[in-house]
């Protein structure tokens, strides 16, 4: 090992605080890249024992030295792979000052194709139990929309998207992984739109809705987060409006009334009110409890406004009727940001359209006179404070 290597690892490593062992890392970051790149070839180099000679040396070992070296061999790829977490979450942490360090960490990791492939084989194998620092660093680097395009095209695309996605389901039901985690690796992928479409196509958002129903009442923090996870997973890819005929539909509306499910309560409504909903949200039980942590409701709100962006969407929202649900919500809603956003929900959903007079609001154009005036605005807001 390199000494330059051996003394930026130990300062890593045995430095405590999460902030000033990052800022160390970005602090040295001309360092850090060729240090980042050699931890990748040596745990690549580790596990698949590419080095013919060292196979055949072990051939000749005893039961008793074989066992050692292997043991000796599991502790450096650990110890790599826990260094190599600590510098990816520092560059997932970076300010907009600070992205130039960030790019340089990221495509020197991007550049290790053998690394990446490694990290996922490893956590799609059904046989892998300990692979949460692999999952670690590759939703760190996701972070960034260059290093998920170069992930999916070199890595993911050789390998059959079903494949992986097919893989990356059943390890999820499996015991031995930090659901939230797995869920927010895979929203970073769904910046990709072949990801997107996989998904979507796929079905798999109504498989991930019903793990989140599973665990809806949960007060435990892991499972708090992984709700979380899986509404951002969906409102992510509800973000692509394109995306919203294959979604929902008056003849399938299911992902809508999903979303729609977690907001509502027991409430009693009029026979005429109950009649139009979609069978699933009718006659509720009256002890039907909402979902508990306001910030997934938020999200839940926003993720059911992304599909008023387009008159299709709007359209199914109207069909189905949910305004029934979300009235009632409102009036159990204490949460001011929440009740805000919902009432923005509210009023394009009971506005008509010649109202609104626009197909698709995302396409809205701002005339820039009134752009200039927002502008002015702001810089007069910022001067009170």
């Amino acid at each position: 090992m390199d000494s330059t290597f051996e003394v930026l690892i130990k300062a890593i490593m045995a430095n405590d605080d999460l902030k000033k062992r990052e800022k160390f890392i970005r602090h040295n970051s001309k360092k850090i890249v060729p240090l980042v790149q050699w931890l990748c070839k040596t745990i690549f180099s580790l596990e698949t024992n590419d080095d013919h000679s060292n196979l055949e040396r072990k051939k000749s070992r005893n039961e008793k030295d074989e066992s050692t070296t292997t043991n000796s061999s599991n502790d450096l790829v650990g110890f790599s792979l826990d260094c190599v977490l600590i510098i990816s979450s520092a560059a997932a942490s970076t300010t907009d000052n600070e992205k130039q360090i960030s790019e340089q960490i990221s495509q020197a990791v991007m550049n290790e194709k053998d690394f990446l492939h490694y990290l996922n084989n490893h956590i799609i194998n059904e046989q892998t139990i300990d692979f949460d620092r692999h999952l670690g660093i590759l939703v760190n680097f996701t972070r960034h929309i260059l290093f998920v395009e170069s992930l999916v095209e070199n890595v993911l695309n050789p390998f059959p998207l079903d494949k992986f996605i097919n893989g990356f389901q059943t390890k999820f039901q499996s015991n031995h992984c930090q659901k939230s985690l797995m869920t927010a690796y895979l929203n970073n992928l769904c910046q990709c739109e072949k990801i997107r479409n996989r998904l979507i196509d796929g079905r798999y958002l109504h498989s991930f809705m019903a793990i989140y129903d599973h665990y809806q009442q949960s007060t435990d923090l892991d499972h708090i987060q992984l709700r979380l996870s899986i509404i951002e997973l969906i409102r992510n890819c509800c973000l692509d409006y394109h995306c919203h005929e294959r979604l929902i539909s008056k003849e399938d509306p299911d992902l809508l009334v999903r979303l729609v499910m977690p907001l509502a309560g027991g409430e009693e409504l009029s026979d005429d009110e109950m009649e139009s909903l979609p069978l699933d949200l009718q006659y509720l039980p009256d002890d039907k409890k909402r979902e508990p942590n306001p910030d997934i409701r938020r999200l839940l709100i926003e993720t059911i406004h992304q599909f008023c962006s387009t008159k299709y969407g709007r359209e199914i929202i109207r069909f189905t009727n949910i305004y029934y649900h979300l009235r009632e919500y409102h009036r159990w809603e204490k949460q001011e940001d929440n009740i805000e956003s919902l009432m923005r929900l509210i009023d394009v959903i009971i506005k008509k359209e010649e109202e609104i007079n626009v197909d698709n609001l995302r396409e809205l154009e701002i005339p820039q006179d009134l752009l200039e005036k927002f502008e002015r605005l702001d810089h007069d807001d910022d001067g009170k404070e």
